[in-house]
């Protein structure tokens, strides 16, 4: 890897995060092999709408050749329209719950939208609906599959469904670890936020949606990405959302709260990595984050290049699986035991339990027993 165009894609990463010019005595003298390798980390790390805005910062003298700035224009084009259908299909669905009245919380997704600079320049994904009272997330499933919609196969947390082209995802539960101390502890939390009306209306253009409360929410979004990442990877796209909510919410979020919630899920080691990515990586200011950084560890240098070298949700790491079933099952759970032995120091609470749930899992869906998929 490059150091030199790692520098000048975080560069342009930093200048769309923070909406600020940049740098432009970087990108003196820069080809166009050097310019051809930053969009195609743009496309990995699904930020090409974010690096697009950031290449308008720099004389024109300075860009990439027209036809690799149209490729990227039309890429951002083309986010715009998906972020206008996903928020026209997130209206009608809440139209249609509403009419069943299934009220629901929106995880993610869209409500990260109106964090960046240009709302319609975040990489949209699914439309996440939390079914939080009793029966509703039967009801909601009911509703789906009597319009007509294919159901997916059903996991402990969810099942999907494409609406209009959109996936959806009924949310039984917020989240899912893979452990059941875990899951205990966060339907507990869930449930001491709805029992005190502490579920956030946000408006999205002329919808109003319901969502996490700030601290909860901070901390869930980190406990999903880092779950894709302990799974294959992520990319800058999960990552900004995050930064980018704290940022925008560090007022509201109680710093003695989030910090029980982490150390209460033994989270606050790998937190603290994260964070000295972000600041490292995208210049994010220490005082977004909702607890102490601690000393920086050699793990924020690997999780940097972890995240530039797989893209989103680990699907660009040079890594060729198997063709063969068994041969690529194998393949697969061997992957899974080198990356929880190289990240275990970060949280071996939730690294070193991988393989085995892993197997677990392997046999429940051989058997087509997936009712749980957690252990002990």
């Amino acid at each position: 890897m490059s150091e030199s165009v790692s520098t000048l894609f975080l560069e342009l990463l930093r200048s769309a995060v923070w909406n600020k010019p940049a740098n432009k005595d970087l990108f003196q003298g820069i080809g166009q092999s050097e310019w051809r390798k930053i969009l195609y980390w743009a496309s990995t790390q699904k930020v090409d709408a974010l690096i697009y805005d950031a290449i308008q910062t720099l004389p024109e003298t300075l860009h990439p050749e027209r036809k690799l700035l149209y490729k990227l224009f039309l890429h951002t084009e083309a986010i715009e329209k998906t972020n206008e259908r996903v928020n026209e299909v997130l209206k009608q669905l809440s139209q249609h719950y509403k009419e069943i009245d299934c009220p629901f919380v929106l995880l993610k997704g869209q409500s990260h939208g109106i964090l960046y600079p240009n709302p319609k320049h975040r990489t949209p994904g699914d439309i996440d609906a939390f079914l939080y009272r009793k029966d509703d997330y039967k009801k909601a499933n009911e509703w789906a599959k009597a319009q007509g919609f294919k159901m997916e196969e059903e996991n402990p947390k969810h099942q999907g469904f494409v609406f209009q082209g959109i996936h959806v995802e009924n949310h039984k539960y917020v989240t899912h670890f893979n452990r059941k101390k875990y899951n205990s502890r966060v339907e507990d939390e869930v449930r001491r936020i709805l029992d005190n009306n502490q579920l956030v209306p946000l408006i999205l253009n002329d919808l109003t949606v319901l969502t996490l409360p700030p601290t909860f929410n901070a901390f869930f979004i980190f406990q999903h990405l880092f779950h894709h990442f302990l799974d294959g990877g992520i990319g800058f796209r999960q990552f900004i959302d995050w930064v980018l909510f704290l940022n925008a919410h560090i007022e509201q979020i109680s710093k003695d709260e989030f910090t029980a919630l982490a150390e209460k899920f033994h989270l606050l080691k790998s937190m603290q990595v994260f964070a000295h990515v972000a600041v490292k990586a995208l210049n994010a200011p220490s005082s977004i984050f909702p607890f102490e950084l601690g000393q920086d560890s050699r793990f924020s240098e690997i999780v940097l290049q972890d995240i530039l070298i797989s893209g989103n949700f680990g699907n660009y790491r040079d890594y060729q699986r198997p063709i063969g079933k068994w041969s690529g099952r194998w393949s697969s759970f061997v992957f899974t035991i080198k990356r929880a032995i190289q990240f275990a120091p970060m949280s071996s609470e939730h690294t070193l339990i991988l393989p085995c749930w892993k197997l677990m899992r392997r046999i429940r869906l051989t058997f087509g027993k997936n009712k749980k998929t957690w252990v002990d």
